[in-house]
């Protein structure tokens, strides 16, 4: 089946971006299930890297979105506006261009990755779905608890009027698409709260390939480890930002009280000066920025946190920290959508900074001992065949490869 799919960006194996590796995992699982899948996305600096890097670059169309004066006044009313739409002279454009209409006019599935290319789908005469990666509305509502909490009466004004943009333009987002896709059962009940949709599955993300990772045991028989603490986050988001000031200022200097040899590692790209000088001022502690390869930053970790409080979606730093074995400590912003077959947690999560540096204690006082069912559960979770047999749930039209047989398999 040829497939168009609409993205924000161009994925390539060690793209710095938690949702662009999610989709370079879902285009592989498209592709193995026998699937033709042409990317479309705004051309941009970082797209033309992606296309450069990607495995395949004639299956990836650039479309310039360059608007003239007019429109770039619109972008910028549009950013205050309808912060969770993609630019308006970039939806003209995408809309307008010739090279999207033939790929449209032989397109046999179309689909949408983020909700701002949600609007690529509407009047489009193919079965369409829209993967969430997120729902804006719970990271605006989340925003604006935080302003009230600040007692910053402008910033809870503005706030409020995000959240009620939202809240108004972001169910046309989700009817246009025969079906949504979310990364987590409380994502898909938004959703269907949002736009009264029936047809919302959750489908977990696919984050483990053992063709891609070195295999770390999950016996316990790893050696010990003697590592950092490690928190992985892209730190031009600004929730990741204040989640690592949070860990700094109001846990780990607990955690160094009671272990003063023990050090901390920010991990993730395009980390501020604002945070290098207040993590120079920290005993212990290194900010790496952007690394190759995060196998070997979990290889050395002795434990993960994920201090965050604010944002939206299932945390993939999350669960790459379980699949590698490590032991985890989470806020409940952190751990959503992220729990064993009852509901549960199968890792500490708190919002109380002294039980987060308790739990981090307890976490390194603990190594090397291990929870492999825990390793084991992440692996089934969230591996790769099972998000191939989810989809072809979902979309029944996305099967029919001789060498999946989805429907005859129930899924772990």
């Amino acid at each position: 089946m040829r497939i168009v799919s609409f993205s924000l960006v161009v994925p390539y194996v060690g793209i710095p971006h938690a949702g662009g590796e999610y989709y370079r995992r879902h285009l592989a699982a498209l592709r193995s299930l026998g699937h033709d899948v042409v990317t479309v996305a705004p051309e941009t600096e970082v797209n033309r890297i992606g296309r450069a890097r990607t495995e395949d670059p004639g299956r990836v169309l650039l479309v310039p979105c360059e608007g003239c004066r007019g429109l770039r006044i619109a972008d910028r009313v549009a950013a205050v506006l309808v912060p969770h739409w993609l630019a308006p002279s970039s939806r003209r454009a995408l809309r307008r261009s010739p090279a999207v209409q033939d790929a449209l006019g032989t397109a046999e599935f179309v689909e949408a990755q983020w909700e701002e290319m949600a609007f690529l789908l509407h009047g489009v005469n193919r079965p369409t779905a829209l993967i969430a990666h997120d729902v804006p509305l719970q990271r605006e509502l989340r925003w604006l608890r935080a302003a009230r909490a600040q007692r910053a009466p402008r910033k809870v004004a503005w706030r409020a009027w995000r959240v009620c943009t939202v809240a108004l333009t972001q169910p046309a987002s989700f009817r246009g698409a025969d079906v949504v896709i979310t990364l987590s059962d409380k994502d898909a009940a938004q959703v269907r709260r949002a736009s009264r949709r029936p047809r919302v599955v959750a489908i977990d993300p696919p984050l483990w390939d053992p063709s891609e990772h070195p295999e770390p045991p999950v016996d316990g028989s790893a050696s010990a480890r003697i590592g950092p603490v490690v928190f992985v986050a892209a730190f031009d988001r600004r929730e990741n930002v204040e989640a690592a000031e949070w860990l700094l200022d109001e846990v780990w200097p607990t955690v160094l009280r009671a272990l003063p040899e023990t050090g901390l590692a920010l991990v993730g790209a395009h980390p501020p000066e604002s945070l290098q000088r207040r993590a120079a001022l920290t005993a212990g502690v290194a900010v790496r920025g952007y690394v190759d390869d995060l196998d070997e930053v979990y290889r050395m970790a002795s434990a993960a946190v994920v201090p965050l409080h604010s944002g939206a979606g299932v945390k993939f730093k999350t669960i790459d920290a379980l699949l590698r074995g490590l032991p985890v400590v989470s806020t409940t912003v952190g751990a959503e959508g992220i729990t064993d077959d009852e509901g549960r947690f199968p890792y500490p999560v708190t919002d109380d900074p002294q039980a987060f540096a308790a739990a981090v204690i307890a976490a390194l006082h603990a190594v090397p001992a291990a929870h492999p069912e825990v390793t084991q559960w992440a692996r089934t979770r969230y591996g790769t065949q099972r998000y191939a047999r989810r989809l072809v749930e979902a979309m029944p039209a996305l099967g029919g490869d001789p060498h999946t047989e989805p429907s005859r398999h129930p899924t772990p």
